[in-house]
């Protein structure tokens, strides 16, 4: 159906233009009130990796201090790559981390949760985009790479020994199946004749 297949053209053209327009204004940074990303952590967070979660509150708090009646400063924005704390810990920052309180109606129907950015491996729509377009990018120039070598090579395993001492059995040939002149010296893989593949 040549316009379900226009229709689903507009549709990823439109995606593409909507992901790099997120690429361009998003900043990458995390907010009170914007989105961040979770990673893939090792530790039980409950969190999704991959999922988008509102950023609710952003605070740092002593490491290992859980309590809600335990000291906290909070902040209203702050750099991905993790940017200078607040003046008052500037002392004992490395005793503080920077935590979220992170929500998604989803996965959290019950409310929020409290996790330290590194752990939960948070990033900002505008990091999480660009690494997806490397990963495209990355991915697109492997198959340019490797779809001409493999339609311009191939491999053969040589069953037997009856070429010792050159080639012995096991061993792999990379040879080039358009090649049409040869010369003294070279070797030629011949595809035998099906009856005689069935002896």
């Amino acid at each position: 159906d040549v316009d379900g297949i226009r229709e689903d053209v507009r549709y990823l053209f439109s995606s593409a233009r909507s992901t790099l327009s997120d690429m361009m204004e998003a900043r990458d940074s995390f907010a009170v009130g914007e989105v961040a990303i979770s990673g893939v952590s090792g530790r039980r967070l409950g969190l999704y990796a991959g999922q988008r979660y509102l950023i609710k509150r952003l605070f740092y708090r002593k490491r290992g201090a859980w309590e809600a009646h335990e000291s906290r400063i909070d902040v209203s924005s702050v750099s991905e790559k993790g940017g200078q704390p607040p003046a008052e810990i500037m002392s004992e920052a490395d005793k503080w981390e920077l935590c979220a309180e992170l929500a998604n109606e989803t996965w959290m129907p019950w409310g929020s949760t409290e996790v330290a950015v590194e752990l939960a491996e948070l990033r900002s729509i505008k990091s999480e985009l660009q690494w997806s377009l490397r990963l495209a990018a990355f991915a697109s120039a492997f198959w340019l790479l490797v779809l001409p070598a493999a339609l311009t090579v191939r491999l053969a395993f040589i069953p037997s020994g009856s070429m010792e001492p050159t080639v012995h059995q096991g061993d792999m040939l990379v040879y080039s199946p358009k090649q049409n002149q040869y010369s003294r010296g070279d070797i030629v893989l011949l595809t035998p004749p099906p009856k005689l593949t069935q002896l």
